[in-house]
């Protein structure tokens, strides 16, 4: 992904097999357009993935991916300056907080705010997934309520699934996976974020479709 004035790498090293096996590891590197020369470099225990650059605060957001229990989800937010070279370095978003965990994501264009489908209490449960915004300049998560069904699943797990049943988020009928949201789902446009609901099913989006929609700055 590219920054303003630089470029960010993300190079996973995945979880050994191995019953005792070291875990994942992702291996962070930013670098100058300018010069190719690296700014900085960091090893992270987890799989991390790059959510969205932030134009405002000229940040990176990165997702700190993790297993919990039979899930795996984003578990951690972490911010990176790309003016590190001058002082700032990797810190964790307090927005989401200690107890986060999401299944999805969708960025605004600028990068400047991040729908999840997550929560914030422990234990997670599986009716507990709400439609979350995040404010990266402010670092602020904002609550804001039930969340679009999750993408229908794909034609080869399908047979999991019987016609016309509903899916939710962490089905456990298919697992509980960090997943992308389909196209159209959740938007961002003129000011506002849109989330569209329907009676969808494990198989296909319903055509008949509500949209609800927020003030990004309320």
């Amino acid at each position: 992904m590219e920054g303003k004035a630089t470029q960010l790498f993300l190079q996973l090293t995945p979880r050994s097999m191995a019953m005792d096996g070291p875990e994942a590891k992702t291996s962070i590197r930013l670098t100058s357009k300018a010069t190719n020369a690296t700014l900085f470099e960091k090893s992270l225990e987890g799989e991390c993935r790059l959510l969205s650059f932030s134009q405002a605060t000229t940040a990176y957001v990165i997702g700190v991916t993790s297993t919990m229990g039979t899930w795996r989800g984003v578990v951690a937010v972490l911010y990176l300056d790309e003016r590190a070279a001058s002082g700032a370095h990797l810190r964790d978003a307090k927005g989401p907080g200690e107890k986060f965990f999401a299944l999805s994501a969708v960025a605004s264009v600028d990068g400047d705010m991040i729908a999840f489908v997550s929560q914030t209490r422990s234990p997670a449960t599986t009716g507990g997934f709400r439609l979350q915004l995040l404010d990266v300049a402010r670092d602020r998560l904002r609550d804001l309520g039930a969340p679009p069904a999750p993408p229908p699943l794909d034609p080869e797990l399908q047979s999991e699934c019987k016609a016309g049943r509903a899916r939710g988020w962490a089905d456990p009928n298919v697992g509980g996976m960090y997943e992308d949201m389909d196209a159209n789902i959740i938007t961002f446009a003129d000011g506002k974020l849109r989330a569209s609901y329907g009676a969808d099913t494990c198989k296909a989006r319903a055509k008949k479709r509500t949209v609800k929609e927020w003030s990004l700055t309320p």
